[in-house]
């Protein structure tokens, strides 16, 4: 960081880039939670077809392992302004409040 400003972004274009990466991850994570009552429907589908349990389990573990993969990669991710994690990784994580814990940059705001 030189004089305020931090080095780790040169551009707006790095800046909106990365804005973009973290929104398509945030989206994703929403969109596999909004997908339960249809992989309940499907889970249900597959019981009533085989009566088998371990075919009913598929399309709920599947979901799950999207779902923690999406938001395994959304916490890796790194504030294209400040350099740190945008997502606070622990008890007190926030996803529907989108915004950087160390710059405030906010998600869904145009950049500045």
């Amino acid at each position: 960081m030189t004089d305020g400003i931090p080095t780790h972004v040169t551009t707006e274009s790095l800046l909106a880039a990365g804005l973009t990466e973290i929104r398509r991850w945030h989206r994703r994570f929403w969109l596999g939670l909004a997908a339960w009552p249809a992989v309940v429907i499907l889970a249900a589908i597959a019981h009533a077809v085989s009566d088998s349990t371990t075919i009913t389990t598929v399309p709920v573990v599947l979901w799950m392992f999207i779902v923690a993969a999406c938001m395994v990669k959304a916490n890796v991710l790194m504030c294209p302004r400040c350099g740190r994690s945008f997502y606070p990784i622990g008890p007190l994580q926030l996803p529907w409040k989108p915004t950087c814990p160390s710059c405030e940059l906010a998600l869904f705001a145009p950049p500045p």
